[in-house]
């Protein structure tokens, strides 16, 4: 039980994977509300930490929207250079499903960057980086 205490503090999610996250009888005492609101207070805390690193207009954006949306980030030649270098490398990548959602995990680690000088580009970008920041949850 400790292991499944701990978990409680984390990001974990499973119901089924943790007794202590899927109880029937803490979750109608308010333990899922407390973890969403835990989170929840978590992440704005960060993002209030971090938004000096976006405008003013983006914060807002943001806070209405709850995402970001950079147009013409890349000039003509990047985005084509950016397409070809996608479209042609093979990537390792994980898949997580989630109920009916699937996400793909596609790691970026500078030996794959490398030799991709537009994906590199992008990557480092400070918009792509600084939104990532903003955007991130704990």
């Amino acid at each position: 039980m400790p292991f499944y205490a701990a978990g409680l503090a984390t990001g974990a999610k499973s119901f089924c994977d943790n007794p202590l996250i899927g109880s029937r009888r803490l979750n109608e005492k308010g333990l899922h509300v407390r973890r969403i609101t835990l989170a929840e207070r978590l992440a704005d805390a960060r993002r209030s930490r971090l938004a000096h690193m976006v405008s003013a207009e983006e914060r807002e954006s943001f806070a209405r929207d709850g995402f970001l949306l950079t147009g013409n980030l890349l000039s003509d030649e990047d985005l084509a250079g950016l397409r070809q270098e996608v479209e042609t490398t093979r990537f390792d990548a994980w898949d997580m499903r989630q109920g009916n959602a699937l996400t793909r995990f596609i790691p970026l680690p500078p030996k794959v960057l490398r030799d991709l000088p537009f994906l590199k580009k992008i990557v480092w970008h400070d918009a792509f980086q600084n939104g990532l920041e903003i955007r991130g949850l704990l």
